[in-house]
């Protein structure tokens, strides 16, 4: 099972056609629940180590020359996305209550500091404002 996992998660991050939000100068993809994509269980911990392994390597690629990549990843387990060592993968810690629409997004990728110009950002605005 673990295989097949790495495998998918591989084959998502490496085609272009499977990300959220592309456009000619970024990709973007937003790993839901990440905790669930790891197996993560309290009780023990367990988690995988091979899709754990493989995110940390995919999450530091860097993206296609010209592009910008950027990966939105929500968890309800902070602390131990932190132990695995995978929260120093990303550059920016927001707490949101839900993610459920466009605006949500629109709202993160407005506390990243210096990612997107005034034309890139009114650009999403449009494309992400009636999402769901």
């Amino acid at each position: 099972m673990h295989i097949n996992q790495v495998y998918h998660v591989n084959k998502k991050l490496d085609n272009p056609k499977q990300f959220v939000f592309v456009c000619f100068w970024f990709l973007g993809v937003v790993v839901d629940e990440l905790e669930t994509l790891l197996e993560y269980a309290p009780v023990g911990p367990r988690y995988s180590n091979n899709v754990l392994q493989t995110l940390k390597l995919l999450f530091k690629r860097p993206p296609p020359k010209g592009r910008k990549l950027l990966i939105i990843a929500t968890t309800t387990y902070r602390d131990i996305l932190d132990q695995l060592g995978l929260l120093a993968s990303f550059s920016k810690v927001i707490h949101l209550s839900n993610m459920s629409s466009g605006q949500h997004i629109l709202h993160v990728l407005n506390e990243i500091e210096h990612c997107f110009n005034d034309e890139e950002m009114k650009y999403l605005e449009k494309k992400l404002h009636s999402k769901k």
